[in-house]
């Protein structure tokens, strides 16, 4: 009988990145451990804010909207001055904004969760803990899962429900900040203690995290990286764009990336194509996308002539596939921001010359990309990656 590994992630969230990560993590245990991989099915309620006393592994249900639900709190009135006093208030507000701004469609999520291999019961946080599923091996991985700001350090994600022996393997999981905040350090540590293999996707995070716990922590390939673009192909939409564009993919899009755009699409003399962001923003020969499914962003981006984005996953797979690109950051740079996944694949691959800061703009030199030496490295990168994931063989074995 094929042994089990449950794997810890986002998965549930509408986002092309968190949905194609989650995806890949599954792929490459299956194909490359031969076993079974399972995202276990559990979307906890304080994901993304936790009270206090989640720092605390023995109250692990005790998150912020199980405060506003249960407890005292009964009252409208009770609930509103309790989220008013949240000292995440802002943080909580800057979420809810972002969640209604973006036009998703949900239904554009729906044939590609088909592809996740779920486990049989949806589990919330306090059935995690009073009867923990049991798997050969367990995987927490990838997106911002140690991300203090968002995660808020979610016991969850260092798999502290697991009860038997099995090993527990983080992979690369992205703290996205530049230091762990001070009032989450004691128990974040305490977190990677209970880990049994550790990595991160970003160098300074596995240097940090190496520190932070006295065992070594690897740098490793986002997931999406494990599969190369012909594994991609295969769940991309199967009808081709048939013309050259510049492919635009901006989360919260400023001015700025509107400019930059332009400013590529001008050079080049082709018609850009927006995924997302503000149709009312869309100037000259451009096309906006609408709501799309994954496998039509896959094709998007497996067909562009160039991509200019300020996603991780927008830069990531546009190298994987071998596209010309023009990166710019998401965020100001700040202790809250989550620019070090994206400066540190920049530095990984020497992809300088395709980075620009706020109010910079390229010119025809930058809309190359020379991928002989970049496909070598990545493809020695993938074996490290891979590498790693065989701590799971070598536990079932």
């Amino acid at each position: 009988m094929s042994k089990k590994i449950g794997i810890v992630t986002v998965h549930f969230y509408h986002n092309y990145g968190s949905m194609l990560q989650a995806f890949a993590t599954q792929y490459a245990i299956e194909k490359h451990c031969n076993c079974i991989a399972e995202i276990i099915d559990c979307c906890p309620p304080g994901m993304f804010y936790a009270t206090q006393n989640a720092y605390d592994y023995n109250h692990p249900s005790d998150f912020h909207f199980t405060q506003l639900i249960h407890g005292s709190r009964k009252s409208i009135k009770g609930k509103l001055i309790y989220i008013y006093k949240y000292k995440l208030f802002r943080q909580f507000l800057w979420h809810i904004k972002n969640i209604q701004g973006d036009k998703v469609d949900y239904r554009n999520f729906t044939s590609f969760r088909k592809n996740f291999h779920l486990s049989k019961y949806h589990y919330k946080t306090e059935n995690l803990y009073d009867n923990p599923p049991i798997y050969d091996a367990y995987v927490v991985a990838s997106d911002q899962v140690w991300n203090a700001y968002i995660t808020y350090n979610n016991p969850v994600y260092f798999l502290t429900f697991v009860r038997n022996k099995a090993i527990k393997l983080a992979y690369a999981p992205s703290i996205g900040l530049p230091e762990i905040p001070s009032h989450v350090k004691e128990y974040f540590v305490k977190g990677l203690k209970n880990l049994d293999f550790l990595s991160s996707r970003e160098k300074e995070s596995a240097e940090l995290i190496s520190k932070l716990s006295g065992k070594k922590a690897l740098h490793v390939l986002d997931p999406t990286l494990l599969l190369n673009k012909n594994e991609w192909e295969v769940f991309a939409d199967k009808e081709k764009i048939g013309r050259n564009y510049v492919l635009t993919y901006f989360l919260q899009p400023t001015e700025y990336m509107y400019k930059l755009s332009q400013k590529v699409a001008n050079d080049l003399n082709l018609p850009i194509i927006h995924i997302g962001g503000d149709e009312k923003s869309i100037e000259g020969n451009a096309t906006y996308s609408g709501p799309i499914s994954v496998e039509k962003w896959l094709r998007l981006f497996m067909d562009a002539s160039i991509v200019v984005t300020n996603s991780f996953h927008g830069m990531a797979f546009s190298a994987n596939f071998n596209r010309p690109f023009i990166t710019t950051l998401r965020w100001k740079d700040s202790k809250t921001s989550m620019n070090a996944r994206h400066r540190s694949f920049i530095d990984q691959f020497n992809f300088h010359q395709q980075f620009f800061k706020e109010g910079k703009f390229p010119e025809m030199k930058n809309y190359t990309i020379d991928y002989s030496l970049i496909n070598q490295q990545l493809e020695e990168e993938r074996r490290k990656s891979l590498s790693y994931l065989s701590h799971i063989n070598d536990s079932l074995s």
